[in-house]
């Protein structure tokens, strides 16, 4: 009857035992996919870092066409003011 009590006692360890190792190899399962998305994000996020900085650059560089632009803009304003004072002041001598 010992021998017996012992048996069982064992199998019900037995049991544990492989429900723990079960739930053990799913929980290591879900901790390798949620490594794995982390990972992903991690790319993704390094990636739109880049983006981001390649934006930053390229509204620098925008802008400061915008403003030499500008500046070309009113020279040439002022060239073509300047011509027309010019010729209107030689149509006024004629």
């Amino acid at each position: 009857m010992a021998l017996e009590s012992l048996k069982k006692q064992m199998e019900e360890m037995d049991t544990k035992i492989m429900k723990l190792t079960n739930e053990l190899e799913k929980k290591t399962k879900l901790i390798k996919e949620l490594e794995e998305n982390y990972q992903k994000i991690n790319e993704q996020l390094q990636s739109e870092k880049g983006s981001h900085a390649s934006l930053e650059e390229n509204k620098i560089y925008l802008m400061e066409v915008k403003k030499e632009t500008e500046s070309n803009y009113k020279q040439i304003s002022d060239a073509a003011t300047t011509l027309l004072e010019i010729l209107k002041s030689k149509t006024d001598k004629i």
